[in-house]
């Protein structure tokens, strides 16, 4: 501890804030969801390519990009289910 307890403060602040950062997460994803997860990744990357990602947007965007990968996993259920009733 320094002498200065408004700098002693801010070095703790960093250093949580440091620790935070660097924490590591784990999924425990399935492979249905880890294909939807690498999809709306593509997805969202292409939002980025276009430009039409700003920070203020980013949140927006990846929701958008997981609505489309669900939205086409979905109609590839649906056409895969009907071809599957259809009689041979």
């Amino acid at each position: 501890m320094s002498e200065n307890s408004s700098l002693d403060e801010a070095m703790n602040l960093m250093e949580r804030y440091e620790a935070s950062r660097t924490e590591t997460h784990y999924f425990d994803l399935q492979e249905n969801e880890r294909v939807l997860v690498q999809t709306a990744g593509r997805i969202f990357g292409s939002y980025v390519e276009a430009g039409l990602v700003t920070p203020d947007t980013r949140d927006e965007y990846i929701d958008r990009a997981i609505r489309d990968a669900i939205t086409i996993a979905s109609r590839i259920e649906n056409i895969v289910s009907e071809k599957e009733e259809q009689p041979d």
